[in-house]
């Protein structure tokens, strides 16, 4: 809920009274407003979190006099909702920049016990002392409460956009996998199909040609159609939430390397690409049974685990 200034003054007990005892105290504290300035960088220089913002002597001026100001308006105001938005910029500020909220807190510490101090010698009475001193944790109080409501607002703003889109690119990816998923799966039954053309091609010429090379062409196509329904039965498993089915890929290379290999046989037409097809047989077989021998443990586990 949006607060106003008016709303948080009364919640911090600031009334007139209390804004006139403020601005009494103003030209004291102007005057020691350099030695806050001191010590106020000094500090912030001496910490590693918050040094790394102050490298730059044009940005540090711009600091000290953004600061100054600040400060005086802590006792002077006006205390209206511009001065609310500005305080909430301020919030804003440190998180843009990556200022942790902590060195807020321990700042406006370091300018609560000064303004103390500077009270102490402000008057000769007590009470009126105490007054100030409880007038100005209230005003202190109250800054501290905009900025960082302001500081968590922001961040918390920032990563809801972060999470939002991190979302949205989650939701499109797993969409996206989907989609290709199906497609393979789609793209499996196009080929089983096309296989089982090229099996019946196969077998027809069995009776049409040569006998030999169209019996053993009709089981090279027998075998990739049953790599293929394998794999296309794996890959559906993949969908409901199975492994990769690796292997099952290889094992459609290797049956249509196969296939070819015997048909390049029988048909007494060697050359070096027969050669180059058992080269590449043999360094599939050697990837199928390096990749099986790594998931044995697994499916043993699994194999126990079930059984």
């Amino acid at each position: 809920m949006q607060r106003s200034i008016n709303d948080l003054l009364s919640h911090y007990v600031i009334d007139p009274p209390t804004i006139a005892l403020l601005a009494r105290l103003a030209p004291h504290m102007e005057g020691g407003a350099d030695g806050l300035e001191e010590r106020f960088y000094d500090t912030l220089l001496s910490q590693p979190e918050t040094a790394r913002f102050l490298n730059n002597t044009a940005i540090l001026a711009r600091l000290k006099q953004h600061h100054r100001t600040w400060f005086l308006s802590l006792f002077t105001g006006p205390f209206d909702n511009s001065y609310l938005r500005h305080l909430q910029r301020i919030g804003q500020t440190h998180v843009r920049i990556g200022l942790p909220g902590r060195a807020v807190n321990a700042a406006m510490n370091l300018v609560r016990t000064f303004c103390i101090e500077q009270i102490c010698h402000w008057s000769q009475s007590e009470e009126e002392r105490m007054q100030a001193i409880v007038a100005v944790n209230r005003m202190l109080d109250l800054h501290l409460d905009v900025m960082t409501a302001s500081y968590r607002e922001t961040e918390l703003r920032g990563q809801l956009v972060n999470g939002r889109i991190m979302g949205g690119l989650i939701f499109l990816g797993t969409r996206v996998l989907l989609a290709l998923q199906v497609g393979m799966v789609v793209a499996l039954m196009m080929v089983a199909l096309g296989v089982g053309a090229l099996f019946a091609f196969d077998l027809l010429s069995v009776f049409t040609g040569d006998p030999h090379l169209g019996l053993v062409s009709a089981l090279g196509s027998l075998l990739i159609m049953w790599t293929v329904l394998e794999l296309m039965d794996k890959e559906v498993r993949h969908l409901k939430g199975g492994e990769f089915p690796i292997t099952a890929f290889l094992a459609v290379a290797m049956a249509a390397m196969v296939r070819e290999i015997l048909i390049a046989a029988l048909s007494h037409d060697s050359s070096n690409k027969d050669w180059v097809m058992v080269g590449g047989l043999l360094a599939l077989g050697m990837v199928y049974y390096l990749v099986n021998r790594a998931n044995a443990p697994r499916l043993v586990s699994e194999e126990r685990r079930h059984g």
